[in-house]
Formats: structure tokens, C-alpha cells, sequence
């Protein structure tokens, strides 16, 4: 299982950029999902919009967050779980970050 440092030097390791980009593509597949849905409420659109304009500061936000999620749903991962989540379980877990964070 990940320590507490393992998770806090996470940054550092070679696949934080490839794991933070699978992030910032499910934010922008989540805004999307948003901005098509039949009626979003004003905050889910904000929320939208800026990660349209920006998803890597999006992304950069709720990183921590979707790794808490990650570490609880393979109870108490270890680094190379966490990194290594596949896409389908990022996305779930993006979305999930984001409906709790940000009330969408």
C-alpha cells in the first residue's frame, strides 16, 4: 500500500505526467458531458467552461482528490495501482471527484 510519503512524492515519480494526462482528458470528457446535458445547473457549466479553457489547472486541482479515491477503491493501493489505473477507472473516478468537489 501507498505511505503517506509515497502519495505526497507521487510528483516525482516518471509516470505522474502520462497519469495527470489521463485526468485532464477524463475533465474534459466529463465537461463535455456537461455542457450536452439536457439542463446543467449554472455551477456545472462554470465548471465546464473553465476546464474547457484550461484542463491541465483543472487536472493540477483535483489530481489528490481522484488518487484518495483510487487508494480507497483498491484499498490502500500501492504506487504502481495508483499510477497504473486504467482509463476506465479514471474517468469514473474524475467524475466522481468532480460531482463531490464541485457539486456538479
Amino acid at each position: 500500500m501507498a505511505t503517506l510519503l509515497e502519495i505526497r512524492a507521487l510528483p516525482s515519480n516518471p509516470g505522474w505526467g502520462a497519469f495527470v494526462g489521463q485526468i485532464e482528458s477524463a475533465c474534459v470528457k466529463k465537461a463535455a458531458a456537461i455542457i450536452t446535458s439536457a439542463s446543467p445547473g449554472d455551477g456545472a457549466k462554470e465548471w465546464a467552461k473553465s476546464t474547457l479553457a484550461g484542463p491541465q489547472s483543472v487536472a493540477n486541482q483535483i489530481v489528490f482528490a481522484v488518487i484518495g479515491l483510487v487508494d480507497n477503491a483498491f484499498e490502500n493501493a500501492p504506487v504502481s495501482a495508483i499510477l497504473g489505473a486504467d482509463e476506465a477507472d479514471i474517468t469514473t473516478y474524475v467524475s466522481t471527484a468532480v460531482d463531490k468537489l464541485y457539486g456538479v
